[in-house]
């Protein structure tokens, strides 16, 4: 569980930086 949730975290991190790169 505690892997899941942190791959989770991370995979909306990236998201969130790849949103901001290709503004």
């Amino acid at each position: 569980d505690c892997l899941v949730e942190s791959a989770k975290e991370q995979a909306s991190s990236l998201s969130n930086i790849i949103a901001q790169a290709t503004k």
